[in-house]
């Protein structure tokens, strides 16, 4: 995955991507990050870990039992309309 597809899928610039993960690293990703990074990335019913975000110990991924496939469905589709009304705010601010 590219450093802008990545951000987009988090939500944040590539510039913040690449500030973090380039060939010079200028920033250490923020605690709000690694909890953007958390919530989004997800496999199944697991999350990831802190553990092995933070120190790499530990399993990438750990059970999360609050996680289940309706409450994904429904915060992709709260994504996708908070996209929608992103896109017409914009377009409302041109007006």
């Amino acid at each position: 995955m590219s450093k802008t597809a990545f951000g987009s899928h988090l939500d944040v610039n590539r510039s913040m991507i690449s500030a973090m993960a380039g060939k010079v690293k200028r920033q250490n990703p923020t605690t709000w990050f690694l909890s953007r990074l958390k919530e989004r990335v997800n496999d199944n019913n697991k999350v990831l870990s802190y553990d092995w975000l933070l120190d790499g110990v530990g399993p990438q991924y750990i059970e999360d039992p609050n996680i289940s496939e309706i409450s994904n469905d429904a915060m992709e589709e709260l994504r996708k309309e908070i996209e929608r009304l992103k896109i017409e705010n914009a377009q409302l601010k041109k007006s």
